[in-house]
This record gives structure tokens, C-alpha cells and sequence, in this order.
């Protein structure tokens, strides 16, 4: 973008050299609302879930930790997409949560982590990655 052109988006401000506005563009989705949350499970299923998870992800480290030396990217591939569905379990529980003062961010959070069509259909992931699991009977 020429510099001009920034001067003019920016409503004419200079800035010195090296200096860098960051901002954060979400206007292209509509504010959060708490009666949105309606659409998701209750607390307890999201602490339940947000708990397996963690757990989860301690048992796959704790079989990193048992092959020192050794890379597996199966077992690297669910330890990240378990700290992926940890984040986004936490933040329902966190938006559920009645004391808090950030319900509205978690949950902006949780919009972010899900994706607009998954948050807004209320479709929640499962709290650890199945597709690493075996069907009964392989």
C-alpha cells in the first residue's frame, strides 16, 4: 500500500519510522451476546469435557517423555490438536461461567477458535481428537 494511501486510511496520521499500528479487524461479524449461549451445553459438560481433555493431553506427553529421541508426528499431530479443543472447551466453560467479568471476550474467543458457521449452529467438538482412536473391533 502506498504511504499516502496509509496516511489517508489512518485518518492522516504520522507515525516515525519503524513505528507499526496493529489493530484488530472482527467487524465483519456482529457483536457477541450472552443469550447466545443458549446454544451450547450446559457448564457442567463443558468443565467435564475441558477436564478429559487435559488429561488427555498429559498422557501424550507423558508417552513423548517415554520415547526420548524419537519423533512421531501422529502423537505430535494430537497433542496439538488436543491443546486445540482444550482452548476452545475452556472457553465455554469460561463464557458459561456467571462470575466473570470476561464472558463476553471468552466467548468472542470461543467464536474465534470455532469458526462463525460451527459457533453459530452450536456445534461443539468432541474434547479430545478421535480420529487418532481405533473403532472397536480393528
Amino acid at each position: 500500500m502506498p504511504a499516502a494511501a496509509l496516511i489517508a486510511l489512518i485518518g492522516g496520521l504520522i507515525l516515525p519510522p519503524g513505528h507499526v499500528i496493529l489493530w484488530e479487524v472482527r467487524s465483519h461479524l456482529p457483536p457477541v451476546s450472552l443469550d447466545e449461549l443458549d446454544r451450547f451445553p450446559p457448564r457442567a459438560v463443558a468443565t467435564e469435557n475441558r477436564i478429559f481433555s487435559r488429561q488427555y493431553e498429559q498422557w501424550l506427553e507423558l508417552h513423548r517423555g517415554l520415547c526420548p529421541g524419537r519423533y512421531c508426528p501422529d502423537l505430535e499431530e494430537a497433542i496439538s490438536e488436543t491443546s486445540r479443543l482444550y482452548a476452545i472447551w475452556d472457553a465455554l466453560e469460561d463464557a458459561l461461567t456467571e462470575w466473570r467479568l470476561d464472558r463476553l471476550e471468552r466467548l468472542e474467543t470461543l467464536r474465534d477458535l470455532l469458526g462463525a458457521e460451527d459457533y453459530y449452529a452450536g456445534q461443539m467438538p468432541p474434547p479430545v481428537p478421535l480420529r487418532f482412536y481405533r473403532t472397536i473391533g480393528d
